[in-house]
């Protein structure tokens, strides 16, 4: 996975809690967090169990924000 610098995001990004995730999504951030690779964001993930946090996310042509209510651990 790449990730983009803190200013990349365009001005046509796009907040909206409704949206969910999607085959193909490159997640970018979490949280203001570049994303590397699938190992960092397990253990990001990990670390914000029960809690909110915002992914910025490329999805084909578009950047935009998804909010995801990470679940606590049983």
């Amino acid at each position: 996975m790449r990730s983009v610098s803190k200013h990349a995001a365009p001005q046509s990004c796009r907040t909206n809690p409704d949206l969910r995730s999607q085959p193909g999504d490159l997640i970018l951030r979490l949280n203001d967090v570049p994303v590397q690779g699938v190992s960092q964001l397990e253990s990001l993930l990990k670390s914000h169990q029960g809690k909110s946090v915002a992914l910025l996310v490329r999805r084909g042509p578009d950047t935009l924000f998804l909010a995801l209510q990470v679940p606590s651990a049983e």
